[in-house]
């Protein structure tokens, strides 16, 4: 009697394992859960008057780097920054966070002193933030 109680535990056992999905099916499966908490992507008409103020900006910053202002510059990279995150508030969008990194190293080679350095992670985020809102680089 024991091997058929044995028996019938490793018919059902067998059973589950045979009903439950295979890990290649789980990951092909369409993705059912609330993913709420998760960021959403930022289209670039989203962002674009928040990304134009923080671009005037950031121009002046190049302006005052490339007169070896690096206090100027530090000043307007700072309120560039600002608005940059301010964009960031709204969802996710990989050129603004390139734009917002370029920024903090303009921000940390300017504080210093390091001037051309800086000037030129301000130009890189003039092109990345550019870039995130779809706009022309100004001149």
């Amino acid at each position: 009697m024991s091997h058929y109680v044995g028996s019938l535990a490793i018919l059902a056992l067998f059973a589950l394992w045979a009903a439950a999905p295979t890990l290649a099916e789980q990951s092909t499966a369409p993705d059912t859960q609330d993913h709420s908490t998760q960021m959403k992507n930022t289209s670039s008409q989203e962002i674009r008057p928040t990304v134009r103020e923080a671009l005037d900006h950031a121009k002046r910053g190049v302006e005052a780097g490339q007169k070896d202002d690096s206090q100027a510059l530090v000043s307007h990279a700072e309120k560039v920054m600002a608005k940059a995150k301010e964009a960031q508030s709204k969802g996710h969008n990989e050129y603004l966070n390139g734009g917002v990194h370029e920024l903090g190293e303009a921000i940390e080679h300017g504080r210093k002193k390091h001037t051309k350095d800086a000037t030129e992670h301000m130009m890189r985020s003039i092109m990345r933030l550019s870039q995130a809102a779809d706009l022309q680089i100004p001149e």
